[in-house]
């Protein structure tokens, strides 16, 4: 099965001033009848600096073997970096799930990344990652200055994080029937969902073709409208918040 992810990914660093866009790769879910199931990406990228007009070209290799091997080349990646006036600058390769090596000369190669250790209980926790078994935590920093949509405070997803399974999924029933009733509630009003901290704008940098397959417009993007933080830090959040949980 393949997922295709639509739109322009943008990372803007105020710091230096470097704006980034990619799109993303295609995913597969491999073995879905036999064998061990896994997610490969796949495909070519490019990375572009907006500020600068560098870019680098990046290719999420197909990995190749059997079922019920694990092959010998998944998840290996090739990055090659250029210019603006498009001369090579560098490339980087290996395996984003292990490490990455830059090229520093003939057959010489200099490890620029590695991921992080995974959890010693990774296996009880559905293979989560630190990052992602920290998703759901909320620090003293962000207690009580989050608003109430925050998918932080979904309570069938806090019970079943704390191994409430039973009482989640009766939550999770109840939430999602919420949810079901609000959107027949708009229908039948007329009215339309609107997002409070985005909208749909005309977007400069989105590829021409990207995502044409999936029917969506390439030359717009969801993009931040201010508000958010403001809210945030006077604590003072807009009456007119969504009723979720």
């Amino acid at each position: 099965m393949e997922l295709i992810p639509s739109g322009t990914v943008h990372v803007q660093l105020p710091a230096t001033g470097d704006h980034f866009t990619w799109q993303k790769p295609s995913t597969w879910m491999r073995n879905m009848i036999a064998g061990n199931r896994y997610l490969e990406h796949c495909g070519e990228v490019r990375l572009t600096n907006q500020s600068t007009g560098e870019y680098a070209l990046i290719s999420f290799k197909e990995a190749t073997g059997g079922l019920f091997t694990a092959s010998a080349n998944r998840n290996e990646i090739v990055a090659i970096l250029y210019s603006r006036d498009r001369q090579k600058l560098r490339t980087i390769s290996g395996r984003w799930s292990d490490r990455l090596l830059e090229e520093t000369g003939k057959d010489k190669y200099e490890v620029i990344w590695r991921p992080d250790e995974p959890p010693a209980d990774q296996e009880r926790y559905y293979g989560f990652t630190n990052f992602a078994t920290e998703l759901n935590e909320i620090t003293e920093i962000e207690r009580d200055r989050l608003p109430k949509t925050d998918t932080r405070h979904r309570p069938d997803q806090r019970m079943f994080e704390e191994g409430n399974v039973v009482d989640a999924e009766a939550e999770k029933v109840r939430v999602e029937q919420r949810q079901r009733d609000n959107r027949k509630q708009l229908e039948a009003t007329g009215k339309t969902w609107n997002a409070m901290w985005f909208e749909l704008r005309p977007d400069p940098y989105a590829a021409e073709g990207a995502v044409a397959e999936a029917g969506v417009d390439t030359q717009e993007s969801w993009q931040y409208k201010g508000g958010y933080w403001e809210a945030r830090e006077s604590g003072v959040w807009p009456e007119k918040m969504a009723e979720l949980w």
